[in-house]
């Protein structure tokens, strides 16, 4: 019934995660501020420090901190815009972001009505609206979007060049990519690290930028080699739609067959200059792009810097982001949609799009790039806009988060914490944040439950920004203090979940969630008294508490274990971390057979009885904690019973226990036939280990032979029927 409960408890809890940082005695738990009361201390405090002396605000400064807790790996370094160009305070760039109608666009689409400027409903491009004021400060305020997946719209592409091949390769996994070669016999993940080393790009993000354009099995024409056919044919024919749906449009005149087919044999993987009015113009814009290709590269490449091999088309579209937004100053996405920065020749102007939404969704088709192919624990740097004078509330979403495609990541999804142990505490959408005294060597205990609305797949944990360690089940933790804390220091320990991201696609905003950030400080540990008691002999010394002691190994057979005073039932030679004063008392099962068996005389019922004595406390004490199960069966030469749980034993003269095992129901032919019992000790230690004691009677006994002996006894005093029954019985010895 136990166990069933139990799986009940486990089926009921599949969702959530339980905590369970075992073997620990918390000393001292300072209560206030606790939750999800956000603060830091220690080395999380230290590192706050440092944003804001590198030139963050506090806002900034918070969320940062947080996401650093998540993921160590990552650096956050500013760009101070005002400081670049005093004029460039947050209303003066707000100004020149909505002084242009053109500037910045939204669809008029419904879903983005809350977006639209106020009267302004003219369409300076088909199917755009100029949006508020409001909805342009939404976008481009950064505080809004200080989370895991949409800080990447500030990934530094210019930062992390010397990424690894196998960071690379993880972005490749599962694609055309992964275990292709190129031309010139490189892998693409090698080939990547070769070009970001070069020209200074992150090579992840190229991998993960292929990917984005030309998806996993990389069936574009404009990578295929044959694109000038598919044009040639577009054309001749006039094909309205491509097989997929989209319309082509291609002219009518303009263009000859042998230039089409001369676009053949050149790539574009990045898909630049892929722009224009139909399926035609698109692919014909960026091919002929790829026809002119690298001018830089041209005497490298035998007098022609065209994009006509896959190595080149990776090499020189890499070069035109480098030399168009890296180089210019606009090395993130969102510096690509909001030319803010005062260094750059086309401030305000050099916009790569204009839909405002643009920056937030590609950094998370980034972001997606990163949490699908498991790279997000690797070095990432973000740079990040600050301005001058921004208000003190930050922009809000003029849609209240409605519209799904634009609304912040963080409300697209739900967390929360709760600890049961050692004290209750909650966070809603946060983490728990919590400040802990222990001893040096403990271990930290602790017991609650973590949801999400993706679902948890397990727990991870780090000491002070190291190694992430799995939860084997998700449900249990062990998160020993380190050997090497000294006394007195303060350390880290943070817990995360990992969500089931990606599980179904809407679940594309939160791979990991900070679950709980506790900061432990190592106290010295007090002297403490540990007792043995075995008989009438104690003994005594004094250690240091949290100290591992095992305990001693007794040799004797019937030694059932070691009682603690804190409850505790643990076996010979096993470990135990001393917290605080602590008794254990050898417990002994004392147990012995009654020589022979006694004989029943009920002529219906006659059986013999075998018969075992136990310790009375030892019985109690053992059995009233389901530490102690016996059980015996009966058995002859050929054949034995079942084990059965003995119950009820009977108390005797001397204090101890009788417990018994009968034979069944014997008839004449069975009453020369030898019979012993065999009884059974099962002991459960509180440490999930158990032992098991089995005693065998040595003598075998006849129902004849006890009855004949029976006879013999003059002492005892039987009746005429009695003395018949076993005289019969004896008859057959």
């Amino acid at each position: 019934m136990q166990a069933v409960k139990k799986e009940r408890v486990r089926t009921l809890l599949s969702i959530l995660l339980l905590v369970a940082l075992l073997s620990t005695l918390i000393l001292q738990m300072m209560l206030s501020p606790s939750g999800n009361d956000c603060f830091f201390s220690g080395d999380a405090e230290t590192y706050y420090q440092s944003l804001l002396d590198a030139g963050f605000p506090e806002d900034y400064a918070t969320a940062l901190t947080e996401l650093h807790l998540l993921h160590p790996t990552w650096e956050f370094k500013p760009l101070l815009v005002s400081e670049l160009e005093p004029t460039h305070t947050w209303k003066y760039v707000l100004d020149r972001e909505t002084a242009d109608a053109d500037l910045n666009l939204i669809s008029k689409s419904d879903p983005y009505s809350a977006y639209w400027h106020e009267w302004n409903r003219d369409e300076p491009e088909t199917g755009y609206f100029q949006p508020s004021r409001a909805a342009v400060a939404y976008f481009m305020d950064p505080r809004n979007f200080l989370n895991e997946a949409d800080i990447f719209q500030f990934f530094d592409l210019s930062a992390g060049t010397d990424a690894s091949i196998a960071t690379v390769q993880a972005v490749l996994n599962g694609t055309f990519m992964e275990s292709a070669k190129l031309e010139n016999g490189k892998g693409y993940a090698a080939y990547f690290c070769e070009i970001g080393n070069a020209l200074g790009i992150n090579p992840v993000f190229l991998a993960a930028k292929v990917r984005q354009e030309q998806g996993v099995a990389g069936t574009s024409p404009l990578i295929s080699g044959t694109c000038g056919t598919t044009l040639r044919n577009f054309y001749v024919h006039q094909t309205e739609y491509t097989d997929s749906g989209k319309a082509v449009l291609p002219p009518s005149s303009g263009h000859t067959s042998e230039e089409l087919l001369a676009l053949n044999g050149l790539y574009n993987y990045y898909n630049i200059k892929a722009s224009g009015a139909g399926v035609f113009a698109i692919y014909y814009n960026a091919l002929t792009y790829a026809q002119k290709g690298s001018s830089s590269k041209a005497d490298e490449w035998g007098n022609s810097g065209a994009w006509n091999t896959r190595w080149k088309a990776l090499w020189g579209g890499a070069e035109f982001l480098k030399n168009n937004y890296i180089d210019v100053y606009q090395p993130t996405i969102y510096l690509q949609k909001y030319n803010v920065d005062a260094r750059s020749a086309g401030v305000f102007k050099k916009q790569y799009m204009a839909s405002i939404p643009g920056a937030l969704s590609e950094g998370r088709i980034l972001y997606q790039s990163f949490a699908a192919t498991d790279i997000l624990d690797s070095a990432c740097s973000f740079l990040i806009p600050v301005y001058k004078d921004m208000p003190t509330e930050i922009s809000k979403d003029p849609a209240g988060a409605t519209c799904s495609s634009t609304a912040i990541a963080t409300t697209k999804y739900q967390f929360s914490g709760e600890l049961k142990k050692p004290s209750r505490q909650r966070a809603e959408n946060g983490a728990i944040y919590l400040n802990y005294e222990t001893y040096q060597t403990a271990s930290l205990s602790m017991e609650g439950v973590f949801t999400h609305s993706y679902g948890v797949k397990g727990l991870e944990y780090n000491w002070d920004g190291g190694e992430w360690t799995s939860v084997s089940d998700g449900k249990s933790l062990d998160a020993t203090i380190p050997s090497n804390f000294e006394e007195g220091s303060t350390h880290i320990l943070v817990i995360r979940q990992q969500t089931a991201y990606g599980s179904d696609a809407s679940r594309k905003h939160c791979a990991y969630a900070l679950a709980a950030v506790i900061y432990v400080k190592t106290i010295p540990a007090p002297t403490v008294t540990l007792t043995y008691q075995v008989a009438n002999t104690t003994t005594t010394e004094q250690i240091r508490a949290g100290s591992e002691i095992t305990l001693p190994i007794t040799e004797s057979n019937d030694f059932a274990g070691w009682l603690g005073s804190d409850g505790s039932f643990l076996p010979s030679g096993a470990s135990y971390t001393v917290m605080s004063d602590r008794t254990f008392s050898a417990i002994f099962l004392d147990y012995d057979a009654i020589a022979g068996a006694a004989l029943s005389l009920n002529p219906q019922n006659t059986h013999l009885r075998f018969s075992c004595l136990i310790r009375e406390s030892t019985y109690k004490d053992l059995t009233e904690r389901s530490l102690l199960q016996v059980q015996a069966k009966w058995k002859t030469e050929q054949d034995e019973g079942a084990l059965t749980t003995v119950s009820s034993p009977k108390r005797q003269p001397d204090g101890r226990l009788r417990v018994d095992i009968e034979t069944p129901t014997l008839s004449p032919a069975d009453w020369n036939t030898p019979y012993s019992a065999d009884f059974v000790f099962r002991i459960s230690y509180t440490n999930e280990t158990n032992r098991t004691l089995t005693y065998s009677i040595p003598v075998l006994r006849t129902a004849a032979q006890v009855a004949s002996t029976a006879l013999s006894c003059t002492s005892d005093n039987y009746s005429v029927n009695e003395i018949a029954v076993l005289q019969a019985i004896a008859d057959t010895y």
